[in-house]
């Protein structure tokens, strides 16, 4: 794999990570909503460009989904590639899968997305081909791997918060506005609200917090915990398949990224006021 540093959450899991999987679990066409799988785990992913301290994110994340996901795998880095190298000895492994972002970025599906994890979805796949590791995710944060499941269930409204990082923030005023907003949702209709900051929550509480969400407000430096959502379904529950990264149906962009990304499931049943989301509402303070 030909990366110089993998150390943001993003471009781990849901860029790297991500895509990764989607083009090995093309392998088996027949897996479960569970997850269940009969392809065997990675025994390991090998960089040849990056040293052992340049894949750990400063949230440490990145160890959770990788250990998590595949507690017995293993890492080599461009040391150990070296070693190999200088034993001129031949080796077989015995299926190898080639991650290559330069490559990935003359593609077709990264020319429509600008998303490299985009690349992998030519291929076919299970349509639940992400539930091995959302399940195996979820589970290590003690929760269900299940959990989310059905469209019956109480909507859970997720505004994550940066106020209170300095920068690249919303205006006072229209943060307030659209707090007040998602708590009369929850006052006159019963939904969930939380309004959090995840930098305050443990990565367990981010994780369970993030599979139990149906609507997500995140900033963009929070759009990877959508990996961990549980995918649309279509009417008769099961899972739609998607082309791009991670496939939520409709967004309300702000500036500067922030916006609104809404399930389908349960968007018809979500009475937001259009002024406090739509274009315009929400200010970016840089």
């Amino acid at each position: 794999m030909r990366f110089v540093s993998v150390t943001h959450y993003y471009h781990w899991s849901a860029e790297l990570f991500f895509g990764f999987w989607r083009a090995y679990s093309s392998l088996d066409p027949s897996i479960t909503s569970e997850g269940n799988t009969i392809l065997p785990s990675p025994r390991r992913m090998i960089f040849i460009h990056i040293d052992a301290d340049h894949w750990r994110d400063y949230a440490s994340m990145n160890q959770w989904v990788l250990r998590s996901s595949f507690p017995s795998i293993g890492l080599e880095f461009s040391a150990d590639w070296a070693d190999r190298a200088n034993t001129k000895r031949l080796f077989m492994f015995d299926r190898v899968v080639l991650a290559d972002r330069s490559a990935a970025m003359h593609g077709f599906n990264y020319l429509r997305t600008q998303r490299t994890a985009s690349e992998p979805f030519a291929l076919p796949g299970s349509v639940n081909w992400w539930s091995t590791i959302r399940s195996n995710v979820i589970q290590a944060s003690g929760l269900r791997g299940d959990i989310g499941q059905g469209t019956t269930s109480n909507p859970v409204i997720t505004y994550i918060s940066r106020q209170e990082w300095g920068r690249r923030m919303l205006v006072q005023k229209d943060h307030e506005q659209l707090v007040e907003e998602l708590y009369k949702l929850r006052d006159n209709y019963g939904y969930e609200v939380n309004v959090v900051s995840m930098d305050k929550l443990s990565r367990k509480e981010q994780l369970q917090l993030s599979a139990r969400t149906t609507v997500s407000l995140p900033p963009t430096i929070y759009v990877s915990h959508l990996i961990i959502s549980l995918p649309d379904t279509d009417h008769d529950g099961s899972p739609r398949k998607r082309s791009h990264i991670f496939g939520m149906d409709e967004a309300i962009p702000s500036v500067n990224g922030h916006g609104v990304l809404l399930s389908r499931r349960f968007r018809s049943r979500l009475r937001i006021h259009q002024p406090c989301l739509g274009h315009g509402a929400l200010r970016v303070l840089e």
